[in-house]
């Protein structure tokens, strides 16, 4: 993959990360413990040093700070697919066939390698951030429906907030990152235990076919 790529801006997204950071939480600081983020890199993007790199950290961010994909990404709302395609590569593969005449086209397009592409239609792996924003606006499509498989509206619409699942997961994360911090092995794999003993959460309350959202929700203005 092109260094540069990766490296490659995206228009708006620091403003719009420091906006919602402002609007939920004190702090970077405090957002970054909330989140299960490390602070130094919550820091550096919303300094503009760098982006997100993996898929999980932009979900973490919109479910975290009760944003969708797309306003963080993009600044615009994109239409979603009749699709249901149960994966992220399902779905990348179906919308990408409906705008090109075939995979490779649409790989010329990005400048990626075949076996980059395949191994993101195959499951396998996930673009990066930059790629994944330029497939949605290339395929004019929901970034929010690419990686969830529905529309930001729907996922607010069929979820509620779990106080005590969210404690759960932010004890996790709390617990994790201490192991993390940890230079003592013993007391690393005591609280890497912990961590993943505060993740296990009890079965999901089910809300009109779906499951709960792993954080709070605080649906975007």
């Amino acid at each position: 993959m092109p260094l540069e790529r990766r490296n490659e801006p995206i228009p708006g997204f620091t403003r719009r990360l420091k906006q919602a950071i402002g609007r939920s939480y004190p702090s970077t600081t405090a957002c970054a413990e909330a989140l299960g983020l490390k602070r130094e890199t919550l820091w550096t993007w919303a300094c503009g040093r760098s982006v997100p790199s993996r898929l999980d950290l932009v979900d973490t961010l919109s479910r975290g700070l009760g944003v969708s994909i797309d306003w963080l990404i993009t600044g615009t709302e994109r239409p979603a697919r009749a699709f249901n395609g149960p994966t992220f590569g399902l779905r990348l593969r179906h919308v990408i066939l409906d705008r090109y005449d075939s995979l490779s086209a649409c790989w010329r397009v990005l400048d990626v390698r075949k076996h980059s592409g395949r191994a993101w239609v195959n499951d396998r792996a996930h673009p990066h951030l930059a790629y994944t924003r330029r497939l949605g606006v290339l395929c004019n499509v929901s970034l929010d429906w690419l990686l969830r498989g529905e529309t930001w509206e729907a996922t607010v619409a069929a979820h509620v907030e779990s106080p005590e699942r969210t404690a759960r997961q932010f004890a996790s994360r709390a617990l994790q990152q201490m192991a993390d911090r940890q230079t003592d092995r013993e007391v690393a794999r005591v609280l890497t235990r912990l961590a993943r003993s505060a993740a296990r959460r009890p079965r999901a309350k089910r809300v009109r076919g779906g499951e709960q959202l792993p954080l709070p929700l605080r649906v975007r203005a």
